[in-house]
């Protein structure tokens, strides 16, 4: 494993703490930064765009870096394979609808509209469901469904608004020919018991030499609660 810095991004919804200690499975021997986006965690006083704030950490990156990201946060991270970005080597996407092309999945046009709506209508029972959804499909899905509520209580998430411009950077932007184009290292780690996204996304990449797709045929949405074994694995072989 080699020293460059490693940096986390997480999703919609949840802050850095959603990756329960992993990152810990790396800060021996790199140094560890955990994002929190605009809005979220310890940056909630953060009033910037995403998009905006996400393109300015990582072109001002001073130092090799790789980022990993998960969920909203691997369409972020797509901004990193730009030639504006040098200093972000390898990129390291788990679970994540990259593009709205593909409306085959949860996440798609027309339910991230019906979650808008439902947000503003019932906040608790919207995003309880969603917290859910993340762990639907885990052979411990209740215990790790408990977990997540323990850990992220409902008054520490992100207000509406913040999570609203979230929903809509989904839909108003796409990044994907930054994905097609880049010559970056990339991994993409997508699982078929993924109940929001399922593994069919990534086909057309299988035959590009700098992009590797691994399908981890067990994991839930989030799966860094009873799967960060098989995860960590994946990242330092690719780090």
């Amino acid at each position: 494993m080699n020293k460059d810095r490693i940096l986390f991004l997480h999703g919609w919804l949840f802050d850095s703490r959603i990756w329960f200690g992993l990152d810990k499975s790396f800060s021996k021997k790199n140094k560890v930064t955990l994002i929190d986006l605009p809005g979220y965690g310890k940056n909630k006083a953060d009033k910037s765009k995403a998009i905006n704030y996400c393109r300015n950490l990582f072109s001002n990156q001073a130092s090799p870096s790789v980022l990993i990201s998960w969920s909203f946060g691997g369409l972020l991270s797509l901004l990193s394979l730009s030639k504006d970005c040098p200093f972000i080597k390898k990129v390291i996407i788990i679970n994540s609808n990259l593009s709205l092309i593909d409306n085959s999945s949860e996440i798609n046009l027309k339910n991230i509209k019906k979650i808008k709506k439902e947000l503003l209508l019932d906040r608790k029972k919207t995003l309880k469901r969603f917290f859910f959804e993340c762990v639907k499909g885990s052979s411990k899905e209740l215990k790790d469904y408990r977990l997540l509520i323990d850990e992220f209580k409902l008054t520490t998430l992100p207000n509406n608004q913040t999570l609203i411009n979230g929903l809509d950077d989904m839909i108003n932007f796409d990044f994907y020919n930054n994905l097609k184009d880049t010559q970056k290292e990339v991994v993409i780690i997508s699982s078929s018991k993924d109940s929001l996204l399922g593994d069919k996304y990534y086909t057309e990449f299988k035959n590009k030499k700098n992009i590797k797709i691994c399908s981890l045929d067990n994991i839930p949405h989030m799966p860094f609660i009873s799967y960060k074994k098989e995860v960590v694995q994946i990242i330092k072989e690719f780090i």
